[in-house]
């Protein structure tokens, strides 16, 4: 997985960050701390980019076979 130091210059919204909230009903995933993290931020809220990528992680480890999927 890419690091945030890899990534260079990126900006996250609150509102980029919301379709973890989609990923997580798709697959009818609870993960009440992964929601709660994600609902922390309004649509137009600058998420930290280390934010971010802990959102990711959890995420992963939720559905690890879907990491490859989630970095094309």
């Amino acid at each position: 997985m890419p690091t945030p130091q890899d990534a260079g210059i990126v900006r996250v919204t609150g509102s980029w960050v919301r379709l973890l909230t989609d990923w997580l009903d798709q697959y009818a995933l609870d993960a009440p701390a992964l929601r709660a993290a994600v609902a922390a931020y309004g649509p137009t809220d600058n998420v930290p980019i280390n934010d971010w990528a802990k959102m990711l992680e959890a995420a992963f480890a939720l559905r690890p076979q879907d990491q490859a999927a989630l970095w094309r």
